[in-house]
This record gives structure tokens, sequence and C-alpha cells, in this order.
């Protein structure tokens, strides 16, 4: 089969599958995780009624369910892959207010309309040119609106570039992608129950996190703040980072913009993204990206091996491990541990073939994706 040229939908069309399922079952326990995240975000439950909302990428519409039981009086759903818009439309049957189901790629999507909350939840990260499809998104918002995206980088996304690496050098890639599921089940089944929030089925998470392959490029905090700064200033974000001391009379004089602020505490603070486990205080800007060069050298360099199996570059990626559990040591014993708990695995399985239990590594996640919200002016 022929390589995803697209994020996302190419490889979930290609297999007819939708791997972005919640755990439903207890639906109120799944809408007050929505709450809290709606909550973190400065979005508060009474603001969505009688409001038009449009959503990018609804997946399964297991997360539309809690924004539509907030009553807005439109909502509008754009989805490229047909299976996850065909799941997202029986989902959403029966609710008492007009619906619209569109299936288009986001560049292409059209509309005369604005909206007053634009959502793009698991989407813009991994696109060929995520700045460029945001600032589409984007224009869809009313003035005074509300837009939500997802961004990652690699620093919070480093304990999936790991496991990556262990799948590419564990799994059996001439079977059917299933088959690879089930390979690596047993592999990651420890880590993802390590998870005490954990709502996605572990065999979603596999297809999306591990064997997806990633086309595009990361989308950190920083690049979505700059690629709307023109007409959007960013509000709130999950987890929390930003703290602004100035007196409220003070903020439309300041030196500093919103922005300029929002990208400062992102930068002071992208080490918590790392191990969702511990929360540290903010460190000089110099360090932090620093750290940041490092993640992303090794990041790239696994990326590089994992589309082409070029063998090269695990030498290269051994020693880019062990400069960085250097470096996390200077804010985190406990993080570092778990970095070396991998190293040695690693240094194993290039010397015998297999891949030994990572009882250290295994709770080790960074915080994924964040949510950022951002007003229109």
């Amino acid at each position: 089969m022929s390589e995803p040229k697209r994020a996302f939908v190419d490889f979930y069309d290609q297999h007819k599958i939708s791997p972005v399922s919640q755990d439903i079952s207890d639906i109120d326990a799944h809408y007050a995780r929505r709450e809290a995240l709606y909550r973190h975000l400065g979005l508060v439950p009474s603001f969505l009624r009688d409001k038009s909302v449009i959503e990018f990428g609804p997946g399964s519409g297991h997360n539309a369910l809690y924004t539509a039981s907030l009553e807005p009086s439109r909502y509008v759903f754009v989805e490229g892959n047909p299976t996850g818009l065909d799941e997202t439309r029986r989902r959403l049957e029966g609710v008492p207010f007009k619906t619209k189901f569109v299936q288009s790629y986001f560049e292409n999507f059209q509309s005369k309309e604005t909206f007053d909350l634009v959502l793009c939840e698991g989407v813009l990260p991994w696109q060929k040119a995520p700045a460029k499809m945001m600032q589409q998104i984007a224009s869809f918002v009313a003035p005074h609106g509300m837009l939500i995206v997802t961004t990652n980088d690699e620093i919070s996304a480093l304990s999936e570039t790991l496991r990556q690496l262990q799948a590419a050098l564990i799994v059996d890639r001439s079977l059917p992608i299933m088959k690879q599921v089930e390979q690596l089940l047993p592999v990651f089944e420890d880590d993802l129950n390590s998870l005490k929030g954990m709502s996605r089925p572990h065999e979603d998470w596999i297809l999306d996190q591990v064997l997806q392959p990633f086309v595009g490029s990361m989308f950190p905090i920083e690049a979505a703040i700059t690629a709307v700064d023109d007409a959007f200033d960013v509000y709130a974000t999950s987890p929390k980072f930003m703290t602004d001391w100035t007196w409220y009379k003070e903020v439309p004089i300041r030196d500093m913009t919103n922005n300029e602020l929002g990208i400062d505490c992102y930068q002071k603070n992208v080490h918590n993204f790392m191990d969702y486990r511990f929360t540290f205080p903010p460190r000089p800007t110099a360090d932090n990206m620093r750290l940041y060069s490092l993640v992303a050298e090794l990041t790239r360099n696994e990326l590089l091996f994992e589309s082409g199996g070029d063998r090269k570059y695990l030498p290269i990626i051994q020693q880019q491990i062990k400069d960085l559990i250097g470096e996390v040591r200077q804010f985190s014993e406990e993080t570092a541990e778990c970095l070396a708990d991998f190293s040695q695995g690693f240094d194993t399985c290039l010397e015998t073939g297999t891949f030994p239990k990572l009882k250290r590594f295994s709770p080790f996640f960074g915080r994924g994706q964040q949510y950022v919200s951002f007003l229109r002016r």
C-alpha cells in the first residue's frame, strides 16, 4: 500500500477506521471530563446556549456529544474521513437543533458563515502546513468569537516518540494492520493501564499514536500563537501554565502583548510538558530551548529511521538519548531514571534483537497534546 500523503485521513481511509473513540459507558464521567476541559479554556457551559458551532475533525463524534448537550442553535461538522463522519452523524442523530455534516478536506471547505465557536481537536499537529491550516480554520470565527485548537511539540510527545521507536523494532509490518495492533497490545498494556484518566481503547491509541505514519510536522503552542497573531489573542490553555500578574488597567498599555506573554510563559515552562506526573518551577528560556533542540533532533532521527528503516540512525539515537538523560537530570531525577531504563532496554535490543520489559519507563508519559483557546479581536 502507498504511503499516506495527508495526515490522519489517508491512513484512516486506507484501513476504513476512525481510531479516536472515547469510553462513554459512563456518560456523566465523559461529560465531566469535557466540562473540566472547557472550563480550563475559559468556556463556561452556559456560553454555548443558542450559539453557532463548527467543528473541524469531530472524529467519531464522542466529544461532540457534550458540546451538543450545551444546546447550541447550530452545529456544523467538517470531516475528511467518511468513516468518522458517518459515525458522528449516527451519534448526533436526534439532537433538537440544526446540524450539518460536510465531508471535505479542511483546506477545501468554504462558507460565508462565521461561528461563535470553532473547534479543531487533534488535527493540526502532523499536518504538512499546520500554520496555514490553522489560519484557514480561524477564518470561520466570528468577531469576538472563540477558537479552540490542539497543539503538541517534541517534548510533550517524547514518550510517544520513544514508544514508536520501540514498536518499529518489534512489530512485523508485513502483517495486516489489526494483527500489528495485536502484536503490540501486550507490549504497551502496562504502560496504558498506568494512566488513571485513560479514556481511549488501547487499540485506538496504538493505531493513532504508534502505527500511524506521521507525514508532516508538530505544531507547538508558540507556532499556533504566531500563526494567528494578527487577529487573535491567546486566551487560555489546558494544562494551565500562563501566569499574568499585570494589573488589568495596565494591560492595554503594557510593553508585552498577550500573545508575547503566552510565548514567554510557554518557553519557560515547556520542560513541564515532558512528564505529566510532575510540575517544576519555570526555567530560564535558554535552558529550555537547549532541551527542546536535543529532543527535536532525537525525534527527527527517529522519524527518519521509522519511515525508511535505515539502521544507521540507531546509534545516533542511542547517543542522543544518553545526552538527553543528562539534561533532564537538571530538573527531574525521576524522569531521567525513566529515560535511563528505556536507554538500557534500547541498548539490549540493539545487542540481542529483543526489547526487554521496561518497568521504570512504563509509567512515563508526557502531556501529549495541549488545548489552546483564542479570542478573535
